[in-house]
């Protein structure tokens, strides 16, 4: 017989996209969690990396890439990214604020 309180673990998990990777209902995303674990421990443990050099080269990485992306925009006549304009009353007042918490230090 089945008991009345029971409740699944799918409801215990949260029923949403958590559980379903945790429990393979949604398997393209259980593979990228266990590959992307897979592939950080084989990092960390056996290749002997450490934490802040992998971040370094993320960042790097992803500097390099911007650059890559605003060239070729370039390149193909496509704006790379909108122009921040900034006002120059405004400019003035934030050197004059800066200016003068540095003085009060």
């Amino acid at each position: 017989m089945v008991e009345p309180n029971r409740i699944s673990v799918h409801h215990v998990l949260g029923a949403g996209l958590v559980a379903d990777v945790l429990l393979w209902k949604n398997w393209r995303g259980g593979v990228a969690v266990l590959s992307s674990a897979t592939t950080l421990w084989y990092l960390f443990e056996c290749a002997g990396y450490n934490f802040l050099s992998f971040v370094a080269n993320v960042i790097l990485l992803l500097v390099v890439i911007l650059f890559l992306w605003a060239k070729a925009a370039n390149l193909l006549n496509r704006n790379s990214c909108s122009e921040v304009k900034m006002i120059s009353e405004y400019r003035g007042s934030v050197e004059c604020s800066k200016n003068y918490d540095i003085n009060d230090f």
